[in-house]
């Protein structure tokens, strides 16, 4: 929920400064935060106490003393002075002739009372005398008096800012009526008071309300005040909130750019409203699960109200709990507890422990200590957060909702299924109630009610809600000007209910339908950016469309390129992202509008979505489909071959499958670092650690992989054991930690799966159809040439240190390597500007040595394949300059086939800096040899197969919703259709041998599939030499595609 507060003062006519307390900002953290709650004032007189002359004399003498006693930083004195300085006007001694006089007297005294409780961050106080002042008003003017209305106003605003907001509105709704009949229409007292109303609304989450109001507000003001008066902007900025609050995140993300930006330039970039809209886009980012964006925002917010308001202040410590949020969500846990207990404190002092503002740093503090493990600890505080905000906010206010889901999945945590079953239903129940089944919220409950259902064994108490759920959230996911990463980082957010609904329907006996959700849980954005592509470069448009088209990606390709220069920079970051928002949806608008008019281009735009019906298409009579899905410790199974769906099973519980699997990948492909062992750590339990320091205690240190596979054997396989042996062909379409498991290497039947299978792994049948599709136009292509080699590039120059190495152990290269893939495989740093800038930074200072295996490699691979149908580019010439040229000429697209020797760069956290590395020596200041996955989709290729004869290029980040990034993702994206990678280091002199063997068989017309397998069959039964039969020599190499 985005709480509002960005309210604005309604004019009044007498003085301002008798009135007193500054504007209220809205903002888009999950509380209430600080503000003034009366209006801004008017400039001040040029003596605010001159109406205390007389007999008021010793009360201007006290003002001062408090004026004076604040300056000094002595609130709670200031605020005594204060308190005496009423009294004394309230006194009998004080009874002026002139009730004028007296009145203006009190109303400045209450006025500064208001302003000196908010310097103390006492809300009960302020809301005391503000409804003082709201009487006083209301004696000496009467009810319907601008004044009386205005402090009317004020003290409604207060009243929802300690949580009382169904009272507020209310109010707030009589005073919109009476300003409309007082003052008319185009006031802007009435446009004010009708805001207010809006911003009460949306904290009591009747979030379409609200945007109503604040649209037909901010048109109204653009018109009458300009885009970037102070008025107008709070109005957009309530817009912004609420796109934010309904999920509109696309037209949330440019609001609240365009808001924050206006306002920085006008006020500066520590006024606060500015940190009010720098909040409000962090949040929206967060939303998205944008977490390096939101993390950085968050950083910048945090250290500028520092700055301005100094460590204490209730503004500082509500931005370090909306800090600890993103802490947590990038895994920075050590940080986020610090901070999040720090703002907790610091709140509780200021606040007071029941204050909302309190609550949502006890509830940040308490999500933190779930997600570090100690479950007792969050349990304790959500409960009694949970306690509190129903005592001050009541059962169905959305932060009391917000407060039983941290409580239940707490609960969750700890064990209790039970328990969190009924408080997760509550929360549930109560978003529907006051936000609807489809609201973005109500998904996230859904989520965790679906999940501790899943743990009490109550499954099929949330199946009747499970059909509407995947249809919001593919009208979510679907809605129009999100950017592909936002649509990607937006769905692993709801992905989890779709493996949740799979294993109820499987559980239920529709496998079918399980399937049909396994399916719509993989490659999600991958197809769609595929289909685009396919779309864009299909002819089916006229020039003028396909030149717009080509002019938006070549716009998002060079903001990429300057947001990639601009490490260490984060708010030209921030600048150049809020343009590729811009760009992205006018890019969305131009496809819309395209699709409307060319019902092909439309056709071809569309993600294909394979059903069960298609496999007899798809797969040959001899080919066994194999998908897993995983939920959790559990693990479903689907077999399909061309007659129909043969098996479908939830396998049997595997807690510790991710570690298991990561244990066999390094055992199998001889990966250890010399630090690095296996331990087994209970019954088929593996994970890696230090050698010297067992994880748990009883662990066994374990150095041969064959436990670990039979163990992921008699799980993965086993089951459908009897289906496997009927197919000599296997594909695989693996999930979550599956996706780097080379079941190659698994024993089947006493020997290696590629002993007597055909592998190859898919990320879904849709994708399957998606690259049928694809092949089977490049068959229609006129003539392409056989291969381009690229290998052997100069990475140093003759004199210059330049060494021999091999691309599994490069000397003077291997520790600069290993910093970057730790600071890679580090949550803690990637997900946050710094690691990314460190990343790149390490990535780009890399020195690499000569590979002058690889051009014996090439060699080889070149006297595999007929003559005069290879084209090799080797030493000086192996660059990205050279790579693009080809590009740019269309050469590149004319390959079949494409090998690279080269150096490879894993980022298993940043997936978009995985790179093949190219020639170092002589690049232009415009290019770095680095074509990562990132730059990868801008080039055109048309081939069959692309071969990257390079360390772990098949190793990535496994995002939930479409599997492993990097670079076998990207070149999908490129246009390429199969890829041969690899899952561990390899070695120059078997990865030679390994290519040339291949490479002859292709030569010879086999299909790839059948290539590979034949190669690494000879490689395991020793036609190689005994010592290339280990699996670490040949089995790391795997097929990805049709």
């Amino acid at each position: 929920m985005l709480t509002r507060n960005g309210v604005v003062a309604l004019l009044l006519l007498i003085p301002a400064s008798f009135i007193g307390a500054s504007a209220q900002e809205k903002t888009t953290a999950p509380a209430a935060a600080t503000a003034s709650t009366a209006g801004a004032r008017a400039p001040a007189a040029p003596d605010p106490l001159r109406i205390l002359a007389g007999e008021f004399a010793s009360v201007r003498k006290q003002l001062e003393e408090a004026e004076a006693t604040s300056a000094q930083g002595r609130f709670a004195d200031a605020g005594r002075t204060l308190e005496s300085a009423l009294g004394a006007i309230d006194g009998a001694s004080l009874n002026a002739k002139d009730p004028m006089q007296r009145y203006l007297a009190e109303d400045l005294v209450l006025g500064r009372l208001i302003d000196n409780s908010e310097l103390r961050a006492d809300d009960e106080s302020q809301l005391r005398w503000l409804e003082k002042r709201r009487d006083a008003r209301r004696a000496f003017w009467g009810e319907d008096a601008n004044a009386a209305l205005a402090a009317q106003n004020a003290w409604a605003l207060q009243l929802c800012k300690v949580g009382r907001c169904q009272e507020a509105i209310a109010v707030q709704e009589a005073v919109a009526r009476k300003t409309l009949q007082t003052q008319g229409p185009g006031s802007r007292n009435t446009l004010v008071a009708r805001h207010n109303l809006g911003v009460a609304l949306g904290q009591s989450g009747r979030y379409a309300e609200a945007l109503a109001i604040s649209r037909e507000l901010a048109g109204e003001a653009e018109a009458r005040w300009g885009a970037n008066d102070p008025t107008t902007l709070r109005f957009r900025n309530s817009v912004a909130a609420d796109y934010t609050d309904l999920g509109q995140y696309a037209d949330a993300l440019i609001a609240h750019e365009a808001v924050y930006r206006a306002r920085q330039a006008a006020l500066g970039p520590a006024a606060p409203d500015t940190l009010s809209s720098l909040g409000s886009l962090a949040a929206t980012y967060g939303m998205l699960s944008r977490t390096r964006e939101a993390l950085s925002l968050s950083q910048q917010g945090h250290e500028l109200a520092r700055r301005s308001f100094g460590p204490a202040h209730p503004r500082t410590q509500y931005a370090a709990s909306a800090l600890a949020i993103e802490l947590r969500r990038a895994g920075r846990l050590g940080e986020a507890r610090a901070l999040s207990q720090q703002a907790w404190d610091t709140l509780s002092g200021l606040r007071g422990a029941r204050h909302p503002e309190t609550l949502y740093a006890m509830n940040v503090h308490a999500s933190v200590l779930d997600a570090q493990g100690d479950h007792a600890e969050a349990v304790r505080v959500t409960g009694e957060a949970l306690q509190m905000r129903r005592e001050v906010m009541g059962e169905m206010h959305p932060l009391t909702l917000a407060a039983l889901r941290s409580a239940g999945r707490a609960r969750l945590s700890a064990g209790d299924a039970a328990g969190a079953l009924v408080l997760l239903t509550q929360a549930h129940e109560g978003h529907v109630r006051l936000l609807g089944d489809a609201h973005p919220e109500t998904l996230l409950a859904l989520i965790d009610r679906m999940s501790a259902a899943l743990q009490a064994d109550q499954l099929d108490s949330v199946r009747p809600f499970l059909p509407a759920y995947v249809a919001h959230v593919e009208s979510l996911r679907a809605q129009h000007g999100l950017s592909p990463k936002s649509r990607r980082t937006l769905f692993e957010r709801y992905v989890e209910g779709y493996r949740h609904y799979a294993l109820a329907s499987l559980r239920g006996g529709e496998a079918d339908r399980a399937f049909e959700l396994a399916e719509l849980s993989k490659a999600r954005t991958l197809l769609e950016g595929m289909a685009l592509q396919r779309a864009n470069r299909s002819g089916a448009l006229p020039a003028d469309a396909q030149q717009a088209i080509a002019l938006h990606e070549a716009r998002l390709a060079a903001l990429d390129r300057n947001i990639d220069a601009a490490a260490g920079q984060a708010d030209r970051r921030q600048q150049l992202e809020s343009e590729r928002n811009i760009v992205v949806r006018a890019y969305a608008d131009l496809q819309a509008r395209l699709r409307a008019r060319y019902p092909k281009y439309r056709q071809l735009a569309e993600a294909p979505k394979a059903t069960l019906a298609d496999a007899r298409r798809l797969l040959p009579a001899d080919t066994l489909f194999i998908s897993y899905l995983v939920d959790g410790a559990r693990v479903m199974a689907f077999a399909v071959d061309r007659s129909g769906l043969r098996h479908a099973s939830e396998l049997a519980a595997a807690p510790d499958l991710a570690a298991t699997v990561e244990a066999f990948r390094k055992l199998s492909g001889d990966a250890l670092e010399p630090q690095q062992a296996v331990w087994q750590t209970g019954p088929g339990s593996y994970r890696l650690g230090l050698r010297d320091k067992p994880p748990v205690p009883g662990a066994v240190a374990v150095d041969d992989a064959a436990p670990l596979g039979a163990v992921l054997s008699a799980q993965l396989l086993e089951p459908m054991a009897a289906l496997i042996r009927s197919h000599d062909k296997i594909v695989v379409a693996p999930d979550a930690a599956l996706a780097l498991l080379p079941f190659d290497a698994l024993p089947f039947d006493g020997r290696p799966m590629a002993g007597t299978r055909e592998l190859s792994y898919i990320q879904s049948l849709s994708m399957l159809a998606a690259l049928a599709s694809r092949k089977e136009a490049y068959a229609k292509l006129p003539s392409r040439r056989a291969l381009l080699a690229f290998g052997n590039p100069l990475y140093r120059a003759a004199g210059d240190g330049a060494a021999a190495s091999s691309r599994s152990a490069a000397p003077g290269v291997v520790d600069r390597e290993a910093a970057a893939q730790s600071i890679a495989e580090s949550a803690e740093s990637a997900e946050s500007d710094e690691g990314v800038d460190e990343a790149i930074a390490l990535l780009r200072e890399s020195t690499w040595d000569n590979l002058p295996g690889t051009a014996r490699e090439i060699d080889a691979v070149r006297r595999a394949v007929d003559r005069g149908r290879v084209d090799v580019v080797t030493g000086g010439n192996a660059t990205e300059r050279k790579l693009l040229d080809m590009d740019g000429s269309g050469q590149l697209a004319r390959y079949r086939r494409l090998l690279f020797s080269v150096h490879g760069y894993l980022s298993t956290s940043v997936p978009a800096l995985s790179a093949l590395v190219l020639g170092q020596v002589g690049n232009p200041p415009t290019l770095d040899g680095y074509v990562t996955a990132a730059e990868w989709p801008a080039y055109t290729l048309r081939s069959d197969l692309v071969v990257m004869s390079a360390c772990d290029t098949g190793v990535g980040k496994v995002v939930h919703g479409e599997g492993v990034m990097g670079l076998p993702y990207a070149l999908y994206m490129a246009g390429n259709t199969s890829t041969v990678m690899t899952l561990w280091p390899v070695s120059d002199e078997s990865t030679a041998r390994f290519m040339e063997a291949f490479f002859r068989r292709l030569n010879a017309g086999e299909p790839t599939q059948q290539a590979l397998a034949g190669t690494k069959r000879a490689f395991a039964s020793g036609e190689h030499g005994e010592k290339l039969r280990r699996p670490a020599y040949w089995a790391g190499f795997v097929l990805y595609g049709a």
